[in-house]
């Protein structure tokens, strides 16, 4: 190999790795995230978006929750645990025990100045007969208990991350 394409193949692999995380991640939410009027978001300052779906994994994994899926391209979170009757009995609904409660995040590029910003949108359903064909999703990011649980997450991505 001669020094000059040597060279070459040293500034491509340069451009990748200087390139900016954020460009990676979608310029907006999903149309599903958008549709959830109990979604929350914050902005934080120029940093890896993998970053943030790690820390929020593991502050939500002291709340118990466990992740179902992590989409790295899309930058997409979900994370499940099982709801007890006294978050479902409220809702007027049959407890089952087969219920779920779902945290999704997805972190978005925020356009504009300054540069590098990020926009991290979350939502609390609560899921009934997951996995089914009857799977009913319900939003809960307005009731609380619930809003307090996404709140404190949202919170504490807002305070680590901020710039």
């Amino acid at each position: 190999m001669t020094r000059s394409a040597m060279q070459m193949m040293l500034l491509l692999l340069a451009a990748f790795v200087v390139v900016p995380s954020a460009w990676a991640a979608p310029s907006r939410a999903s149309s599903r995230m958008r549709n959830l009027p109990g979604r929350m978001d914050v902005v934080v300052g120029p940093v890896d978006e993998q970053a943030i779906l790690d820390t929020l994994s593991v502050r939500a994994s002291r709340l118990g929750y466990a992740v179902a899926e992590r989409d790295t391209d899309d930058v997409r979170l979900r994370l499940e645990k099982p709801a007890v009757l006294a978050e479902v009995a409220p809702l007027g609904t049959r407890f089952e025990g087969t219920e779920q409660k779902r945290l999704l995040f997805e972190v978005v590029r925020v356009d504009g100045r300054p540069a590098g910003r990020l926009r991290v949108v979350g939502a609390l359903t609560l899921v009934t007969n997951p996995g089914a064909a009857d799977q009913g999703d319900r939003d809960m990011g307005k009731r609380q208990p619930f809003r307090d649980e996404l709140k404190s997450l949202m919170e504490g991505i807002r305070a680590t991350f901020a710039r």
